[in-house]
């Protein structure tokens, strides 16, 4: 179902197969294939709880399918799977920023991205004015 159905004639080459991750970060999620969609929206309601609303959908063609309703319980499994091992990840990982010895550092060189995305979307929404070290001579 991440390809497109053989009935779409819009899509070709390397489109019929091509998947797109969106992501409005920090709380929502959306998956886009030829095939089908999903989106996985979080809202914290405080300490240690977070609300989450998912959905998805399949491509007009994968519907219109003799098989359209094997195609949507096929979908639904999977998000089901996938949102179960997002919860355990993610538990996973508040219980261990919530121990006794976890204490603020610095961030990984693989989190820098999400700091420079936080900084632009700052100084474009709060007028927050990032500054750049200048090299020493």
């Amino acid at each position: 179902m991440g390809n497109a159905h053989p009935d779409n004639t819009r899509l070709t080459g390397h489109w019929r197969k091509t998947t797109a991750l969106i992501t409005l970060y920090p709380s929502h999620l959306i998956t886009l294939t030829p095939g089908y969609f999903w989106y996985l929206s979080l809202h914290p309601k405080g300490p240690g709880q977070v609300a989450i609303t998912f959905g998805g959908g399949l491509s007009p063609e994968f519907m219109a399918d003799p098989k359209a309703g094997e195609f949507v319980a096929t979908l639904k499994t999977l998000l089901d799977e996938v949102n179960l091992e997002d919860r355990g990840c993610t538990e996973k990982v508040y219980r261990g920023l919530s121990a006794d010895k976890a204490v603020p550092g610095h961030l990984s060189y693989l989190e820098r991205p999400i700091y420079d995305f936080m900084q632009y979307i700052a100084e474009r929404t709060a007028g927050f004015e990032r500054s750049f070290a200048q090299a020493a001579e």
